[in-house]
C-alpha cells in the first residue's frame, strides 16, 4: 500500500467485515479513517479500538441510501479533515432467492444500497476531490458483478450495475487526477451472508470464502 499517512479515507458499511478490515488497515497506514455505516455504537467502538491502537478514527452515522444526509455529512467531513482523498463504497446487502419468489420491497433495498447509495457517495465526494484535482474511488463489488450465478439474480443485476457505473465514472474523473478501482472479491467470510436477505427457505450460499483481511 502507498503512504497514506496524513490522508483522509472514507469507507462505507465501516461496521463490520471488509469495510471494518479496510478501515483498520488504512488506519495502521496512517490515514485518518472516516468509518462510515448506519450503527452508531458499532461504528463508535471501532473508532475507540483504531485510536487506542495509535490511528485516526472517525465515526459518522449515515444511511447511503439517503442522499441528502449523504451529502451533509461528506460535506462536514471535508470541512472538519480539509480533504477527502479516498472513497472506499463498501456498504452492501445481499438477497438470495429465486426470481419467481423474490420479493419486491427487498429487490428495491438491494438497488437502494448496492447501487443508489453507491452513487450518491460518489456524487458526495467528487467535489471536493475535483477540487483538490486528486483522489482515488474504490467500489467493491464482487465476481457476482462479473459472472451471473443463480438465485442472487438481484445481487448479480446490481453489482453488474455498479461495474458499468464505475467503469464510465473512471473515464470522466480521469482529467481531475482521479483514478476509480473495482475490487470484485469472491464470498467472504462476513456477517453480510447471515442477514434475513440472504436466507431464504433456510438456505445459504454455498460457496468457499476467503477472510475480509485478505480483500
Amino acid at each position: 500500500m502507498a503512504s497514506m499517512r496524513g490522508k483522509v479515507v472514507v469507507v462505507t458499511g465501516a461496521s463490520t467485515g471488509i469495510g471494518q478490515a479496510a478501515a483498520e488497515a488504512f488506519a495502521r497506514e496512517g490515514a485518518t479513517v472516516v468509518l462510515a455505516a448506519r450503527s452508531e455504537g458499532r461504528l463508535e467502538r471501532i473508532a475507540a479500538d483504531i485510536e487506542n491502537a495509535g490511528g485516526r478514527a472517525v465515526p459518522v452515522a449515515v444511511d447511503v441510501t439517503d442522499r441528502s444526509a449523504v451529502f451533509e455529512k461528506m460535506n462536514e467531513v471535508a470541512a472538519s479533515q480539509g480533504s477527502i482523498d479516498v472513497l472506499v463504497n463498501n456498504a452492501g446487502i445481499g438477497l438470495l432467492s429465486p426470481v419467481d419468489g423474490m420479493d419486491p420491497e427487498e429487490l428495491k433495498r438491494i438497488f437502494e444500497v448496492n447501487f443508489f447509495g453507491l452513487i450518491w457517495c460518489t456524487q458526495a465526494v467528487l467535489p471536493h476531490m475535483i477540487r483538490q484535482q486528486s483522489g482515488r474511488i474504490v467500489n467493491i463489488s464482487s465476481v457476482a458483478g462479473k459472472r451471473a450465478l443463480p438465485h442472487i439474480s438481484a445481487y448479480c443485476a446490481s453489482k453488474f450495475a455498479v461495474q458499468a457505473f464505475s467503469d464510465s465514472l473512471r473515464m470522466e474523473v480521469a482529467e481531475h487526477g482521479i483514478t476509480v478501482t473495482v475490487l470484485c472479491p469472491p464470498r467472504v467470510d462476513t456477517t453480510f451472508h447471515d442477514t434475513p436477505l440472504m436466507r431464504q427457505k433456510g438456505q445459504r450460499m454455498s460457496a468457499p470464502s476467503i477472510s475480509a483481511e485478505y480483500v
